[in-house]
């Protein structure tokens, strides 16, 4: 049975390398995947003397003949087969006498070639290795998906934490400005502030921070939680300025939003009344 997790390609791949020897007792096994914007195949298994990953034509050797053809060739005799090419059908340091290479497909086609070489204890790889190395080609494929899935989701994330740290950036909450609330001394007694038809565009704008306090202050949310008056007049900045300036979520409206609970809160008794601890 096979395990597939949602990793990077060359983990994928290492994994289904391991199970693909294990299945097919193949002394030696790799994978090399088609380079659309070169038109090369690329193995980034094994290394040159310079450590980069090595690198083919698409039509040289067996693997080229299997990426031409799409079909899977059983060489008992490797060297044997007129396409055998020992830079691309074998390794350095390595024998080749058999080798089994099949094409690895995806929706889009064949985007990969894949290679087992020398089977353990037998002469050759016989018809039920064919049918494994397809098997495998199938889990290569998927192997593919679930790595480009995995990359988007990476992408995601880079772009929503760049993102992230844009707002903050910009979201930014001075001193001066936490000061200035917490000492406006405009006039934050409008009548009828508790009630629930209050009408919020009836306040001015640039008094709806303090307000906010107030709901916390007459809700005794300050003594209950310990929120330092900073603190408190800081978030409230900090969730403002988070407010694009839209038609409707914006913080005129995260405000009326506010006002209501804060409304029901008082006119309910949830909190003197012991509903709400």
């Amino acid at each position: 049975m096979f395990i597939i997790k949602v990793a990077s390609l060359d983990t994928l791949l290492n994994i289904a390398l391991e199970q693909a020897k294990q299945l097919t007792k193949a002394e030696h096994c790799w994978v090399m995947l088609v380079d659309v914007d070169k038109m090369e195949l690329v193995d980034s298994k094994w290394k040159d003397e310079k450590n980069n990953v090595l690198r083919f034509p698409l039509n040289k050797g067996i693997a080229g003949q299997v990426l031409t053809t799409g079909r899977l060739v059983n060489a008992k005799s490797a060297k044997d087969h007129p396409a055998f090419d020992p830079d691309i059908d074998s390794r350095p340091g390595l024998t080749c006498n058999t080798i089994l290479c099949f094409p690895i497909r995806e929706k889009t086609g064949i985007i990969g070639i894949g290679q087992l070489m020398n089977k353990v204890n037998d002469p050759y790889f016989d018809g039920m290795d064919e049918e494994m190395a397809l098997a495998f080609s199938i889990y290569c494929g998927i192997c593919m998906i679930h790595s480009m899935v995995y990359q988007k989701i990476q992408e995601a994330h880079i772009r929503n934490t760049l993102a992230n740290e844009l707002v903050m950036y910009h979201m930014k909450v001075g001193d001066a400005e936490v000061i200035r609330l917490l000492e406006c001394k405009g006039f934050h007694n409008y009548p009828h502030f508790a009630s629930l038809h209050f009408n919020p565009r009836a306040l001015p704008l640039r008094e709806l921070p303090c307000y906010v306090l107030r709901m916390f202050h007459n809700l005794g949310f300050h003594k209950k939680f310990d929120i330092k008056p900073q603190k408190l007049a800081c978030f409230i900045l900090y969730v403002k300025k988070g407010y694009r300036d839209v038609p409707y979520h914006s913080w005129l409206h995260a405000f009326n939003v506010a006002q209501w609970a804060y409304a029901a809160m008082m006119n309910f008794r949830l909190i003197t009344d012991g509903y709400m601890k």
